[in-house]
């Protein structure tokens, strides 16, 4: 397995200038669309000479703008936000690198006093007023950048390479053909006139508040770009996943430890939100969902919730929905390890679906990608590892 796809360097660090740094002794890049900020990294550079670590050291010590790419394809844009060195007698020096996407900033930084929303604008205007400061953009359509981070453009000699063709430094190259969106859904977001923030209230703090009272969820696309809206589960199963056959190697792009996750026993029947709004409290808002299925399965777990930060039934109606579509989410998830980084020219993302095929956990299903960990170091394979959910479940209106 080792010397099947333990390519030395597919992940780089790319400057704004174009200068790409990719002689990292270890990394892992971490992907989670359940947060934001969604994407972060950690590199490690050497052992090396003093002079070579204080080189690289210096390039990114500016606070750039970096882009983190796998394969030669994008990943995370964001800054850098650690740097330590440290050298020794015997080992030399060493430079550890960690980041963030573009969001990381706004996880400390507070909004403006006095920062409303107003008439017109909806759920994403108030969230790119919100994130203007970082130059970030927020966007409505993920397709064409998942297909982006899906299609992997190059390869060092030695990993399992059968759809591309080699170049004259002898790296596999692969083609882009595939990244046309695929007709997302542009989701229409309502009017919020009355969800003002808070004194002193963090902008992340608030945009999650904001995203919960619509039922919408959000990420950080490769670009930096911020996206709202909610998953496609329409979109076709990028790659097909199956498990290592116990007695052959395993090729890269299958699934060397996987297993799956069932707490029934943990999801929600109903969720009823209740509250007062207007002057005085005058204005009751009561929404009820109810999962079907799990009430005639025998599982009776209703919850009430009372809350003061909604101001309509919508918004009502909306918090039970999204209440109960995170204990259906957290009941079934399958986490795999697999080896390298794709399957040919195709790496699993965050946000794209995949097929997984494990005869000895007993699943056979499509499943939606909603975390994924590349990492490597100096003695190990490149590992990826994903946690899967049912789809229609998570951010479902």
């Amino acid at each position: 397995m080792e010397g099947k796809f333990l390519p030395m360097h597919p992940m780089g660090i790319v400057l704004p200038d174009g200068t790409a740094l990719r002689r990292w002794q270890s990394w892992e890049v971490n992907s989670d669309c359940q947060k934001i900020p969604t994407s972060s990294w950690r590199a490690t550079f050497g052992p090396a000479n003093r002079a070579e670590v204080r080189r690289i050291e210096a390039m990114l010590a500016g606070n750039p703008v970096v882009t983190i790419e796998l394969c030669g394809t994008p990943q995370v844009t964001g800054r850098v936000q650690e740097l330590d060195s440290y050298t020794s007698r015997d080992q030399g020096s060493i430079l550890n690198v960690a980041g963030t996407d573009t969001m990381c900033s706004a996880v400390k930084a507070s909004l403006d006093l006095g920062f409303q929303a107003h008439g017109a604008q909806s759920v994403r205007d108030l969230i790119a007023a919100a994130v203007a400061r970082w130059h970030v953009q927020v966007v409505g359509d993920d397709s064409a950048d998942r297909q982006v981070r899906m299609t992997r453009r190059r390869t060092n000699p030695g990993l399992h390479c059968d759809e591309g063709t080699l170049d004259e430094e002898g790296e596999t190259v692969y083609t882009t053909e595939d990244l046309a969106a695929e007709q997302s859904d542009e989701v229409e977001t309502k009017e919020s006139r009355e969800l003002h923030a808070r004194p002193g209230e963090k902008v992340i703090a608030w945009i999650r508040r904001l995203l919960e009272a619509h039922n919408l969820c959000a990420w950080v696309q490769s670009d930096g770009k911020l996206w709202i809206g909610r998953p496609n589960y329409r979109q076709p199963v990028a790659i097909a996943l199956h498990r290592a056959h116990p007695r052959e190697e395993p090729n890269e792009g299958t699934i060397i430890e996987g297993g799956k996750t069932s707490t029934p026993g943990d999801q929600l029947t109903s969720v009823r939100v209740v509250g007062r709004v207007g002057r005085g409290g005058e204005t009751r808002l009561d929404a009820s969902v109810m999962d079907m299925q799990a009430i005639l399965a025998g599982w009776d777990t209703p919850v009430i919730e009372e809350v003061r930060d909604i101001r309509s039934q919508a918004q009502a109606l909306a918090r039970a929905k999204r209440t109960l579509a995170e204990s259906q989410v957290a009941c079934w998830r399958y986490v795999a390890k697999m080896a390298g980084i794709g399957v040919g020219p195709r790496m699993p993302t965050y946000g794209c679906m995949v097929g997984i095929h494990d005869d000895d956990e007993g699943v056979h299903r499509d499943a939606f990608v909603i975390k994924r960990q590349v990492k490597a170091s100096r003695e190990d394979a490149v590992e990826t590892r994903l946690e899967c959910i049912l789809p229609n479940l998570w951010g479902v209106a």
